[in-house]
């Protein structure tokens, strides 16, 4: 039996299982043949998100109908539609009860962005997240691209885009996520994007937390060369402060690697966190006013 019978088996089953659910629904009124031929086939193909464009390569159908038959698939509730002309397949299994639908965003983020053809990676809290070293689920995926875009919902979850500089696009590697792969940023890179960035990752404290369970996966080169290549000297003093506060505090943190980040200090003075207090014990050594205690978390 092909894949394709297998999947058209197992969701009419489903289908019948559930009638009373599927009474409530518009998915009462059944989809045509086009419509079950275009969306057992995008199941078929493992694809997640699909365009108008896509689906007339793929069935060698007009653009009109293939822009007819989405918007009716979205109207029975086979498919989400997350901007115009994009759509999220709905499973098999969320088809009898529309109103449940919740998408995991890492698993479309890449056929996405593939979609719409531009460059990104899993970033911020939501990288920290994926390296295991986050202490609160991220509400929202943030994903770090070139080009601003909109925020997207889809369903219960958000995905909200940051868009970063050409420089700093780098330390960059693909990890697997269930079954489908991600752009994520390294673990080096996001110790410094969430030191850059800590107002929209928990925090300084949350993120002097994320780092001491990084600990000695960082990878003292890399991280060095990175500070080297981002050549912003607020993210390294800050970062070798943390690192030195860290390791004084009795967490394993490679004292080569303060040593090397220090080498990175300028001449100016910066605030621990820039949105608190100007007041605080100042610290020759890396030039950062503590006004914040970023180890906090450590007598919560």
């Amino acid at each position: 039996m092909k894949r394709y019978d297998v999947i058209l088996l197992y969701t009419l089953r489903y289908y019948i299982n559930n009638g009373e659910h599927m009474k409530r629904t518009k998915l009462g009124m059944g989809m045509t043949h086009r419509e079950q031929k275009v969306y057992f086939s995008l199941l078929n193909r493992e694809r997640v998100v699909t365009t108008i464009k896509q689906v007339v390569l793929d069935q060698k159908i007009s653009e009109g109908n293939a822009r007819r038959v989405l918007f009716s698939l979205a109207r029975k509730g086979a498919l989400y539609r997350i901007f115009k002309g994009c759509y999220v397949v709905i499973p098999p299994d969320m088809l009898y009860d529309r109103s449940s639908f919740i998408n995991d965003p890492y698993i479309i983020i890449d056929q996405l962005m593939e979609t719409v053809n531009q460059k990104y990676y899993v970033a911020y809290q939501s990288a920290m997240h994926l390296h295991g070293i986050a202490h609160q689920l991220p509400f929202v995926l943030s994903v770090a691209v070139l080009k601003q875009r909109k925020p997207l919902k889809l369903g219960e979850s958000k995905i909200e885009f940051r868009k970063v500089s050409e420089c700093d696009f780098f330390g960059i590697q693909r990890m697997k996520y269930s079954n489908v792969f991600l752009n994520v940023s390294d673990m080096e890179k996001t110790v410094l994007d969430c030191v850059k960035r800590y107002d929209i990752c928990g925090g300084i404290d949350d993120v002097c937390r994320a780092i001491s369970d990084a600990g000695e996966k960082i990878k003292s080169r890399k991280l060095l060369n990175y500070i080297d290549k981002m050549n912003r000297m607020s993210v390294s003093q800050r970062t070798g402060f943390i690192l030195d506060k860290l390791d004084r505090s009795g967490y394993k943190i490679d004292k080569r690697l303060i040593a090397g980040v220090e080498k990175y200090t300028g001449k100016k003075t910066y605030l621990l966190d820039p949105k608190s207090r100007r007041r605080g014990n100042v610290s020759r050594r890396w030039k950062i006013i503590e006004n914040v205690d970023c180890m906090g978390w450590e007598h919560a």
